[in-house]
C-alpha cells in the first residue's frame, strides 16, 4: 500500500477536474515508461476522498493512472479517461457470446465460419431440433430430425449456426441445410433459412 502524499489530477466527467488525496494500491506489475516525461502503472484509489463537490460520481476503478511532471491539458485527460471508460462497452457483446457459448461446440472468430468440433453436442442437438419444428411449423410439414451430419458456426451479433441435417418425412430420409441466428443473453433465435440439399 503506497499513500499519495501530492495530488494528482483525474477527470471524473468530461468537464470536472478533481483533486484526489488516498490509498493507491499498485498491482504487480512494474511501473512503465509510456512516453517521455510519463510513468504508467496499475492502480487503483480506496477510498477516494474529494476535496471539492463533483456533480456526477467518480470512476470507480481505474486501472491505469498516468503520472507527468509535464502539465496536462484538460482536453487530453478527458479524453483518455474517456477512452478508458468507454472500452468494455464495447466488448460488452463479444464477451457474452463467449460466456454462453457452448465452448465444444465452437471456436469464436468474429465474422468467419468455424466448423463445429462436436457435433453431438447437447446445444447443437437443440438448435437443430429447434430448426426442424420452426420450419414444420413455418411450412407446415412434418420433418422428423435424424441425426446432424455437420456443421459450422459464425459470430456476428451472437451466433449464426448452419447445420447440415438429416431429416425424415414418413419413411423418406433427405438432408437439409439450416441457418439458425441466436443471441443468449436475449433469449432469441431466429430460423433464417431452411433448404434442401440437392445431390
Amino acid at each position: 500500500m503506497l499513500t499519495v502524499n501530492d495530488a494528482f489530477r483525474v477527470s471524473s466527467c468530461p468537464h470536472k477536474f478533481s483533486s484526489i488525496h488516498g490509498a493507491l494500491r499498485v498491482g504487480n506489475t512494474k511501473p512503465k515508461r509510456s512516453s517521455p516525461g510519463f510513468t504508467a502503472i496499475k492502480a487503483s484509489i480506496s477510498p477516494p476522498i474529494h476535496r471539492n463537490k463533483i456533480p456526477h460520481p467518480p470512476i470507480l476503478i481505474l486501472h491505469h493512472f498516468l503520472f507527468s511532471s509535464q502539465p496536462w491539458t484538460k482536453k487530453k485527460i478527458s479524453s483518455i479517461i474517456f477512452a478508458m471508460r468507454s472500452l468494455p462497452l464495447l466488448l460488452l457483446p463479444l464477451l457474452l457470446t463467449a460466456i454462453h457459448s457452448p465452448p465444444r461446440a465452437l471456436a469464436v472468430l468474429p465474422g468467419g465460419w468455424q466448423p463445429i468440433k462436436d457435433i453431438k453436442d447437447p446445444h447443437v442437438q437443440e438448435i437443430a431440433e429447434f430448426a426442424v419444428s420452426e420450419h414444420n411449423r413455418l411450412a407446415n410439414t412434418s420433418l422428423a430430425l435424424s441425426k446432424v451430419v455437420k456443421g459450422e458456426t459464425q459470430v456476428v451479433e451472437g451466433i449464426n449456426y448452419r447445420l447440415v441435417l438429416e431429416a425424415k418425412d414418413g419413411e423418406t430420409k433427405a438432408d437439409y441445410v439450416a441457418v439458425v441466428w441466436e443471441k443468449v443473453w436475449e433469449n432469441f433465435r431466429k430460423l433464417t433459412s431452411f433448404t434442401a440439399v440437392h445431390h
